[in-house]
């Protein structure tokens, strides 16, 4: 029988051939070191380690402007406590109003950096499980795409991809990974084809010849 005509009844085993795809995507990871497989996933991890390092630095800064701050606000504070020891009714006065309309200033001011402080060690901390995480995250995502193009190489070439890359032979390969309708290639060949096609593909000759009451069937070979 032609190749041609019996690929047609072979379809593949779905389940077999995801088991052949993950385990040679494995493997192939197995081979590979951390750091290639960070690379070739296309993370940049000592960037990664210079961004949280840059992060971790505005954060200090922006203690830094709050302590600076939190000075001057004390400051401010003992001369408010000067002014009511000087003058019980201080707090009237529009110097004393102004100050405390300073502190209030630097109050909000205070808050401000201290939410951004805490975004920056935020997205700090976040990025520093990211990178903890990262040998596992990029073979994840290494595996996921391998594993695709694998499977595409597969869906496209069928049976000749293991044959052509794996040197197996057709029967073998069906075998493992294909499932072959035999029972749908026979009906098949039995309804549909000249039996000299079939039987006789050289010449596609037969014929009839009684013999003691039988019939037998020649072939031209």
């Amino acid at each position: 029988f032609e190749e041609w005509w019996l690929d047609s009844y072979i379809e593949p085993d779905e389940y077999a051939i995801e088991q052949f795809v993950e385990e040679t995507v494995d493997n192939r990871l197995d081979d590979m070191s951390e750091d290639e497989i960070i690379d070739e996933a296309g993370y940049d991890q000592d960037e990664m380690e210079d961004e949280v390092n840059e992060l971790m630095s505005k954060a200090e800064e922006f203690q830094e402007k709050m302590d600076e701050m939190q000075e001057e606000i004390d400051e401010l504070q003992e001369q408010l406590e000067e002014m009511e020891e000087d003058d019980e009714e201080a707090y009237l006065g529009d110097e004393y109003q102004e100050i405390e309309e300073e502190i209030s200033d630097k109050e909000i001011d205070i808050g401000d950096f201290e939410a951004q402080r805490d975004e920056a060690e935020e997205d700090a901390s976040e990025l520093r499980t990211k990178i903890d995480e990262l040998e596992e995250t990029a073979r994840e995502e290494l595996k996921e795409k391998y594993m695709e193009s694998l499977q595409d190489d597969i869906d496209s070439e069928g049976l000749e991809y293991f044959t052509g890359n794996y040197g197996m032979d057709r029967e073998d390969a069906i075998d493992y990974y294909f499932h072959f309708d035999r029972d749908s290639a026979e009906s098949d060949l039995a309804g549909e084809t000249d039996w000299g096609d079939a039987l006789s593909p050289a010449y596609g000759n037969y014929g009839e010849q009684e013999v003691d009451g039988e019939t037998y069937y020649t072939f031209e070979q």
